[in-house]
C-alpha cells in the first residue's frame, strides 16, 4: 500500500512556467552573430513566459524566446505595453537600428580622417594644394562661360569655332603655368 501512495504524491501537476505558441515577427531583424536577416511575419514557434515582477499600469510584460533560422541562436523580445510594441532584447537587432549604427560607424570614420587631415603636415599641403587647384579651375570656368555667353549673343558659328580652339590653348597654357608655380612651391617648402 505504501507503493500506491508515493506514486500518487510522485504525480503531482507543476504549472508550466513556459508556454509554447506560434508567433509571427512583427518587425524586419536582423541575428548578431551570423547577421541573418529575417522578415516581419515570419513564424515561429516560440516560448512565451510571464517576466516576473514587471508590469505597465497592471498589464503584465511578456518575453519571447524564438531561435535564429540559420545558426540556431536564442533571441528573445519582449512586449512593450507603453508604447504598445516590443522590445528587442538579446541575440538581434531591428533593422533600422542596424542602420543606425552604420550611419554612426560611418559619421565616427569621417570625423576621425578630418581629425587626422587636420595634425598631419603632409595631408594639410595636399589638401591646400587641390582647394588651390580647384579655385584656379573654377575661376577659368566663369571666365569662360561669360565669355561663351557674350560669344553666343553674336551667333556667329566661326567665332564659336575660334573661341573653343583658343579656349584649350588658353586651358593647357594655364595647366602647365599652375603645375611650374606648384613645383616651385614644393621645392620652396622642402628647403
Amino acid at each position: 500500500m505504501q507503493k500506491k501512495r508515493e506514486k500518487r504524491i510522485g504525480t503531482k501537476y507543476f504549472e508550466k512556467k513556459y508556454s509554447g505558441i506560434r508567433f509571427a515577427l512583427p518587425f524586419t531583424i536582423g541575428c548578431i552573430t551570423c547577421k541573418e536577416y529575417i522578415s516581419k511575419g515570419y513564424k515561429f514557434n516560440a516560448v512565451k513566459e510571464k517576466v516576473v515582477g514587471e508590469t505597465y499600469l497592471g498589464v503584465e510584460i511578456y518575453r519571447f524566446h524564438i531561435k535564429c533560422t540559420n545558426c540556431r541562436c536564442e533571441m528573445t523580445l519582449k512586449t512593450d505595453p507603453k508604447n504598445g510594441e516590443y522590445i528587442v532584447e538579446f541575440g538581434c537587432l531591428k533593422v533600422n537600428e542596424i542602420f543606425e549604427k552604420t550611419k554612426k560607424n560611418l559619421e565616427f570614420e569621417k570625423n576621425y580622417k578630418e581629425k587626422e587631415e587636420r595634425e598631419d603636415p603632409t595631408k594639410i599641403l595636399k589638401n591646400q594644394i587641390k582647394e588651390a587647384f580647384q579655385e584656379r579651375s573654377g575661376i577659368y570656368q566663369n571666365d569662360d562661360i561669360t565669355r561663351a555667353i557674350k560669344i553666343s549673343q553674336k551667333t556667329n558659328i566661326d567665332e564659336l569655332i575660334e573661341f573653343s580652339k583658343n579656349k584649350e590653348k588658353e586651358n593647357e597654357l594655364k595647366k602647365e603655368a599652375f603645375k611650374n608655380k606648384m613645383i616651385d612651391f614644393l621645392k620652396n617648402t622642402k628647403k
